[in-house]
């Protein structure tokens, strides 16, 4: 069965682009527009296996989004779901909240870099030069 990705987005064009690439690659997707919209559609029968989650939305941002959805899977008795952060806000305030103010997994910035969030004992500069923990590119 193929892997079972959440998108998390409020804007319909990236929900929209980033559906496509997964699903021609051959991911089963879900789009959701908000953070509501993931808690609303988080469901033991139907987990996702990786989210992917917008940090600036309206109403709930994705930091609140994260916390909500681990409450959630903590209420229903189930495994952490593996996020990923995309943003393209550059600010230094949301790449430190991004590292240290959620348990998120990984952050994926509009530089294209991939960046992974992990508890503080993991926080070394990767091998490969751009990411801090593990990645794609090499074992930690």
């Amino acid at each position: 069965m193929a892997m079972h990705i959440f998108v998390v987005d409020d804007n319909e064009t990236n929900l929209q682009v980033a559906g496509h690439i997964l699903r021609k690659n051959d991911y089963r997707v879900t789009v959701l527009g908000s953070g509501r919209e993931l808690l609303a559609q988080l469901t033991p029968a139907d987990l996702p296996d990786l989210i992917l989650l917008d940090i600036k939305m309206p109403e709930m941002d994705g930091f609140a989004a994260l916390s909500h959805l681990r409450a959630k899977e903590q209420s229903l008795g189930i495994p952490e779901i593996p996020v990923i952060f995309l943003t393209a806000d550059e600010t230094a305030d949301t790449e430190k909240q991004g590292f240290e103010g959620s348990p998120a997994e990984g952050y994926r910035h509009s530089d294209g870099k991939y960046y992974a969030a992990l508890g503080a004992e993991r926080r070394t500069r990767h091998p490969c030069g751009v990411c801090i923990g593990v990645c794609e590119r090499g074992n930690s």
